[in-house]
């Protein structure tokens, strides 16, 4: 019985520290570095660049004041020209944007427009952007509309995160941002009594609390328009992925190591081709200790150094914590951070002294960042 044990403690060890055939090089030798190899190899023919942040869900639902319009052609009702510059159509508010409102308007109805700017070179009606609408008898540069802005997107930076999950509990907020989701299974649907339709999780965002009851097979986020990006641009790195490039590429060991970046805990993957210089040297690996103080004491970055290694491809994954029995509490923030792999049930975790796969319960929410192959 003690030898069982001791097996399963070396098992264990061994899927968080990669004691398998993804183990670090025996080979010391240092092979030569093209600097005009971009990204980090995941595999012996294949490489990756991250995102520009981890992945986030943001909805607003309210109100919004607009003072532009995004019109289409609802109904076509041309009258005679009463000057030859303007004609009279009906068309449909569709959306309102311009650069600083980025807010889908669910909220449609008639209006009459001054179309000037919504004709081709036929005299045709076509949609496109006007400063005013005709409501009634009165002309108007803006009002109040309903909206409805759902939005799949990448944290502005490496260093953010809003350790936010799915709020099942509270979903009359108006406003929430989710960067922390359960492992994806696309959308998950059920049905009540009345044939109504429930949504049980919806690419990770859960109202599930059993664990057994969250399976299916992997929908990647990747499938996703996400910010402006089109579907399929992106996707999530495998388990032996993630073994590969802690462990087995070229100069691994020198290319991976905790950090804190501009104040904020983490650990740095660095690309391929990276070498130091007079003004940027990375402390590879991790501290001997244990503690959210652990990270600056192996080594920190200013949001300066920052700025000069992210150019150079460096890529920083923040220590954000995972979801505690509950499902909502966020525990170890700083001190851990978690991040999904396709493949069911593993994420890459790390702390202050080790980095490498472990065993994640499906529903518990962490952290994704995607990454996208390179040629």
């Amino acid at each position: 019985m003690k030898k069982l044990g001791f097996l399963a403690i070396v098992i264990a060890a061994c899927l968080f520290t990669g004691c398998n055939q993804t183990n670090e090089p025996t080979d010391d030798t240092k092979p030569i570095v093209d600097p005009t190899v971009k990204g980090f190899s995941v595999s012996p023919d294949k490489r990756v660049e991250f995102a520009e942040g981890n992945l986030l869900f943001r909805r607003y639902t309210g109100t919004v004041e607009v003072d532009s319009f995004y019109i289409k052609v609802s109904k076509t009702k041309v009258s005679k020209p009463r000057d030859p510059a303007v004609y009279d159509y009906t068309f449909t508010v569709d959306s309102v944007k311009r650069i600083d409102n980025p807010l889908l308007i669910s909220h449609e109805i008639g209006f009459t427009v001054d179309s000037m700017l919504l004709v081709n070179s036929k005299g045709e009606p076509t949609k496109g952007w006007v400063d005013s609408v005709l409501v009634g008898t009165e002309w108007v540069d803006a009002m109040t509309l309903s909206a409805v802005f759902e939005q799949w997107q990448m944290a502005q930076t490496q260093q953010t995160s809003y350790g936010q999950t799915y709020p099942a509990q509270n979903l009359e907020l108006s406003e929430f941002v989710v960067d922390m989701f359960a492992w994806s299974n696309g959308l998950v649907t059920t049905t009540d009594n009345k044939n109504n339709v429930i949504v049980l999780s919806d690419f990770g965002m859960t109202t599930l609390t059993v664990d057994s009851l969250y399976n299916g097979d992997f929908v990647d986020w990747g499938v996703l328009p996400i910010d402006e990006y089109e579907p399929n641009t992106w996707r999530t790195l495998t388990s032996d992925e993630w073994g590969y490039l802690r462990w087995s590429r070229a100069r691994a060991s020198e290319l991976c190591g905790v950090a804190q970046v501009n104040g904020v805990n983490g650990i740095v993957f660095l690309p391929d081709n990276w070498q130091n210089t007079d003004e940027i040297t990375f402390v590879p690996g991790f501290d001997v200790n244990y503690g959210v103080q652990y990270f600056a004491v192996h080594q920190s970055f200013t949001a300066e150094q920052w700025a000069v290694m992210e150019a150079a491809g460096a890529a920083f994954l923040p220590a954000v914590g995972f979801t505690d029995a509950d499902l909502v509490t966020i525990t170890n923030p700083s001190y851990f951070g978690r991040y999904w792999s396709a493949t069911p049930g593993v994420c890459f975790e790390f702390y202050s002294r080790e980095g490498g796969r472990k065993a994640n319960d499906l529903i518990r929410a962490i952290s994704v960042r995607l990454v996208k192959d390179v040629q």
